[in-house]
């Protein structure tokens, strides 16, 4: 799937009517989740970090505005029943932990998983006091030791299944990877990955993999725009 695809450019059209249908929804939700933070804290940690024009550095994702604001949108589009009993989440790649902290603030058990490097999301771990394990994921290399089985595991806007010359995973190491989280969730566990744009390759995933996902035998899978959609078969 790439962006120039007819049926990518019809599903943006969809979310984005799905995302106005949903504002006041996300609109009550920032402002619950917003109201129980040190907001004066808040800014007094990341005011020399916060810059209104930066749009490549880690400092973007202080625009709460939009990426607190697109978090709420993510976890609302999963269709988590609202009277569930908690989930154990686990958002691989966590950044700032944003989409944890809806998750938290909706009732949930929260882990992220990401690399130690980036001072700024250091911070927001810290702040936000979300525990962390730090690991790199790599092709055909297990995840680490968990502390309990997952009902919900998500990567936004993924950087680890390319290599280090950019080029994209193929089928062999996203079935590792699907087949290694499949025997760490319940049977109610779910999945949901939000690709990125692949420099080289120019596509969010390959037909191939899509083909081989939906046909592992360990999840039903959909895939919408960017975004692949797994349930626990």
């Amino acid at each position: 799937m790439n962006p120039r695809h007819p049926r990518y450019k019809w599903h943006r059209a969809l979310d984005a009517v799905k995302r106005r249908r949903l504002s006041g929804e996300i609109d009550r939700l920032y402002n619950e989740i917003t109201s129980s933070w040190d907001q004066k804290g808040f800014i007094e940690r990341f005011r020399d970090q916060w810059d209104p024009f930066e749009d490549v550095k880690a400092s973007k994702y202080l625009k709460l505005d939009w990426w607190l604001r697109d978090a709420i949108f993510r976890y609302l589009s999963i269709d988590i029943p609202r009277h569930s009993s908690p989930m154990q989440v686990l958002d691989i790649g966590m950044g700032t932990g944003y989409f944890l902290l809806v998750c938290r603030h909706m009732g949930h058990k929260v882990l992220g998983l990401d690399l130690p490097g980036e001072p700024l999301y250091n911070e927001c771990h810290e702040f936000f006091g979300l525990q962390r394990i730090t690991y790199r994921v790599e092709a055909m290399q297990p995840l680490p030791e968990l502390p309990q089985p997952l009902d919900l595991a998500t990567a936004f806007m993924t950087c680890f299944n390319q290599y280090e010359d950019k080029s994209p995973w193929e089928i062999e190491p996203w079935l590792f990877f699907l087949e290694d989280l499949r025997g760490r969730m319940t049977d109610r566990g779910r999945v949901v990955v939000k690709f990125n744009l692949n420099p080289r390759s120019q596509q969010f995933y390959s037909s191939a993999v899509a083909k081989a996902i939906s046909g592992c035998g360990f999840f039903d899978a959909r895939f919408y725009m960017d975004y692949m959609y797994l349930r626990v078969k």
